[in-house]
């Protein structure tokens, strides 16, 4: 699974410094266009401290010199890249888009389910894949988003919204659900950024939420499922947040925010779970089934204690016989033992 950000572009008619925040991972920085064609900027980069980034020739801070050109990214902790853009010459562009995309793999079943559980891989129940299946896209929420620059666009339940491979920018998003059974509603509350932060009134299953052509894309959401049958689902959601990794959490109530609170939502992915459908199989057998096993164990003494009852029945019984035991005499060497 790849995590891609793209990078604003960068404009201006001199040199200029950008601050990039990467989180833990590896990455591939790549130089995928500009608009100044063969006068395009170069970019340097350099790192800060607990990120290495490799490039071929190896070099303390690589320089992406022409779209196309890439770098390996590989940060140990969050942590910050210094993007340095010299246009071509000093009134030459200085457009240059960059695209950030990690590099990682699929969690297995086991490995999910332990994470989701706070638990070791090696004793997290194994779900198998067709109890943790979602909610089917035909008969699931569905959702109806408006996306800058390229209008409204609809989406299955458990399918990407933007996201990682296309990631642009969400200013409205709307939960679509014709056919959704009694006892179930899901209350959206967004954020937007139009002139500064603005917390909209949660709307219900079927209303839009956000706002279409202002330029206003989603800071932050919330998702509360509630309901008579809510107790039987949970919502799982996963958000992008311009600059920020996928986030994914599951539950009745959720919150979503980028790391500043001000960073617009570039990919969404929503679906239902089943709870009921999703729990494992308990693996208990009854006392009742196993008479063959408990009832010998209880009738017959354990064969490691049987040497030791064979050797208190050679041990001799006590006497009753008081035996007195008196000191030597003083000028003697002799003791005298009475019975």
């Amino acid at each position: 699974m790849a995590h891609v950000n793209r990078l604003s572009t960068m404009q201006g008619q001199t040199a200029g410094t950008r601050i990039q925040r990467v989180t833990t991972g590896v990455f591939v920085l790549r130089y995928s266009a500009s608009s100044a064609g063969v006068r395009a900027p170069s970019v340097t980069i350099m790192a800060d401290a607990g990120v290495s980034v490799l490039s071929d020739p190896p070099s303390m801070n690589p320089v992406l010199r022409a779209p196309g050109d890439a770098v390996v990214v590989h940060a140990l902790r969050d942590s910050y890249l210094q993007l340095l853009v010299e246009p071509a010459s000093p009134n030459a562009s200085q457009d240059a888009q960059l695209t950030l995309e990690r590099i990682s793999c699929s969690l297995d079943a086991r490995a999910f389910a332990a994470r989701e559980n706070h638990l070791p891989a090696s004793v997290a129940p194994l779900v198998q894949p067709a109890q943790a299946a979602l909610s089917s896209p035909t008969v699931g929420p569905s959702i109806l988003a408006h996306v800058s620059r390229r209008g409204d666009v609809s989406v299955a339940a458990g399918e990407w919204v933007c996201g990682p491979a296309a990631p642009l920018p969400i200013e409205g998003i709307e939960i679509v659900w014709p056919n959704r059974p009694v006892g179930i509603e899901i209350l959206t509350s967004v954020a937007i950024n139009l002139r500064g932060r603005q917390m909209q009134q949660p709307v219900g299953i079927g209303q839009f939420a956000g706002s279409r052509q202002k330029a206003a894309p989603i800071v932050g959401m919330t998702f509360n499922l509630s309901g008579a049958a809510a107790h039987r689902h949970a919502l799982s959601v996963d958000a992008i947040f311009l600059g920020g990794a996928v986030v994914s959490k599951s539950g009745h109530y959720l919150e979503f925010a980028g790391n500043s609170g001000t960073e617009p939502l570039v990919g969404l992915r929503l679906s239902l779970v089943d709870m009921e459908a999703a729990l494992p199989v308990p693996q208990t057998a009854s006392l009742a089934a196993l008479p063959n096993v408990i009832q010998p164990m209880a009738a017959e003494p354990s064969r490691a204690l049987q040497p030791i009852a064979a050797e208190a029945q050679r041990a001799p019984a006590l006497s009753n016989r008081v035996r007195i035991f008196r000191m030597p005499k003083q000028n003697s060497g002799l003791s005298a033992n009475l019975d």
